[in-house]
């Protein structure tokens, strides 16, 4: 195999960006107080310092879904790509947490990007196959303002007083206690 200055290049670029993507994740796991839930998590606490993702997106009957839909509740929103692995091993995790928090207070929401209309009803066999019953949104035409793209899974999580609390870019151990004691806290402010 004859290796160019493109492949090189190429490697370093990818070597670059995952140097910034891991002081990236280093940053957000070292903000907040000491013995703060979201730092022992790893996760920025963002003490409502952004504001969520504005969104309006169709959800698998086609129906419009607001942010504003789920007011007064907290949120943990999630989004992901169908070819992405990470992703893929958080939908279990992410369905127990909306089997376990549903009636109390928190809304696990799914928001697949890069769906178009067309392969919606493919969705649906995608997500019977993961045993999801969460509400999923799709992201194609749709309308989000102040969401990060480029990696994913990305993880929303936003209080019961509408104003972001978190946010995550990777994959999370969601069932863990650590993640328990953050979801319990978004959930009763």
């Amino acid at each position: 195999m004859h290796i160019t200055l493109k492949m090189i290049s190429g490697l370093l670029i990818l070597l670059i960006c995952g140097m910034i993507f891991s002081m990236f994740n280093l940053v957000y796991a070292h903000e907040g107080h000491e013995g703060d839930s979201f730092k022992r998590f790893g996760i920025l606490h963002m003490n409502g310092r952004e504001a969520p993702p504005e969104f309006r997106l169709p959800n698998m009957k086609g129906e419009m879904i607001t942010l504003s839909d789920f007011k007064g509740r907290a949120v943990f929103l999630n989004i992901m790509t169908v070819g992405c692995e990470p992703c893929q091993k958080e939908m279990p995790a992410m369905e127990l947490l909306h089997k376990e928090y549903k009636d109390r207070g928190l809304v696990v929401l799914g928001i697949f990007i890069d769906i178009t209309p067309d392969n919606i009803p493919f969705m649906g066999y995608y997500l019977s196959e993961y045993g999801l019953t969460f509400p999923i949104l799709f992201l194609h035409g749709g309308k989000m303002k102040g969401l990060t793209l480029g990696w994913t899974p990305i993880t929303y999580l936003i209080g019961r007083d509408g104003r972001l609390a978190g946010k995550v870019i990777g994959l999370k151990d969601w069932t863990s206690d650590d993640a328990r004691r953050v979801i319990d806290e978004i959930s009763v402010k």
